[in-house]
């Protein structure tokens, strides 16, 4: 294990606030697709400007903000104005382009203290829309004396609403492509399911299922475009009547890996006719 010594970096370009920052280190550029690193605080705002960072351009990136104490305001060049606190979750996607500011809201008392993390997104959604979205109620699982807020992702059957494009899904890709080569899925089908889903009855939104759909697609193509674009990706994750149409209806969703609902012939029928063309 190595432990990384951030540094101290003035934020929004003057001395007014001061964070330290961890990544990107000399030592180590980035964590996975994490790639950036921030955390302020805790600093008494009261009586002073306390964060002010004028607006300022992103692209081909998310930036994750979180908060322990006090309140920051989002702005954007999309029209976004929200306040994240202590327990929400602010999400950018830069995509091709978007700018932003991230203030102390006028007359804050009190601490402040939180991170800023930025996840580099794959190339094949660099050149995306960008989006922003405000999560105010985050999904919490217990255990052993713990309480877990899920940000990002998924942890013990709880998963965030918020939308990532980096999947840990990637390094089983990886490992298959390493051990067997690529040419074995020429013949292959990649079936996909959420661990959050299996034996739950719980289902990705089509959004989220065609994201890492897509995903997959995309990483395999970095290797040989032509079995990416033949290769049969299905989705597995509880598919029922209710949603079978609007997830067969995805760009990269060729198909179901269906369970449960193939033990119910009036289901299965329901499921077979969403699939046709």
């Amino acid at each position: 294990m190595s432990v990384l010594a951030p540094r101290e970096v003035p934020l929004g370009g003057t001395r007014q606030l001061l964070v330290r920052r961890t990544l990107p280190h000399r030592d180590l550029r980035t964590v996975g697709a994490w790639c950036f690193l921030d955390d302020y605080g805790p600093v008494d705002v009261t009586g002073t400007p306390g964060m002010q960072v004028p607006p300022h351009p992103h692209t081909g990136l998310q930036t994750v903000t979180w908060l322990l104490d006090g309140a920051v305001r989002h702005q954007d060049s999309l029209g976004s104005d929200a306040l994240v606190r202590p327990g929400e979750l602010n999400l950018m996607t830069a995509g091709r382009g978007i700018s932003h500011a991230e203030t102390t809201p006028v007359g804050a008392t009190g601490a402040l203290r939180g991170l800023q993390l930025w996840v580099a997104l794959p190339a094949r959604y660099r050149d995306a829309a960008p989006e922003f979205a405000h999560h105010g109620d985050l999904p919490r699982t217990e255990g052993e004396g713990l309480t877990v807020t899920v940000l990002l992702g998924s942890v013990a059957g709880a998963m965030s609403p918020a939308r990532t494009y980096t999947p840990i899904v990637g390094a089983q890709l990886d490992a298959v492509v390493q051990h067997s080569g690529i040419g074995a899925l020429a013949t292959a089908v990649v079936a996909y399911e959420p661990v959050w889903a299996i034996g739950t009855g719980r289902t990705a939104t089509p959004a989220q299922a065609q994201a890492v759909h897509a995903f997959i697609r995309g990483k395999l193509a970095a290797v040989d475009a032509t079995i990416a674009s033949s290769l049969r990706i299905l989705y597995g994750g509880s598919v029922k009547p209710a949603n079978a149409a609007e997830l067969f209806a995805q760009a990269d969703i060729d198909g179901g890996l269906i369970g449960g609902a193939s033990l119910v012939a009036e289901d299965f029928l329901a499921i077979c006719a969403a699939a046709r063309p």
